[in-house]
């Protein structure tokens, strides 16, 4: 997430538990976790200066967008809510308080 905040091109793989993302968005290559499939990519990567630097950009949106503060913490608070409505009591439970 730091380098794509930074606007450099990444090459990842599906090991990485935001990749859908990342793929959806274009923020970054993904890849099977093989050396030849990084080294293709990555050169791929290299040999394009014009597609390197739209990635970049691509890059520094999706961590904008993705970890904005307000999304952020719009998610957290609805996920203690959640937590809080769901809670079951000891007694309802049926164990003794």
């Amino acid at each position: 997430v730091e380098s794509l905040m930074c606007r450099t091109p990444v090459v990842t793989t599906r090991n990485v538990g935001i990749w859908p993302e990342l793929e959806t968005s274009g923020a970054a290559k993904i890849v099977a976790p093989e050396a030849g499939a990084f080294a293709s990519a990555i050169a791929q990567v290299l040999g394009d200066e014009a597609g390197r630097r739209a990635m970049g950009e691509r890059g520094r949106e999706f961590v904008s967008r993705f970890l904005d503060p307000d999304r952020v913490l719009g998610e957290l608070v609805e996920m203690y809510r959640s937590a809080a409505e769901s809670r079951t009591s000891p007694v309802m439970a049926g164990q003794e308080a």
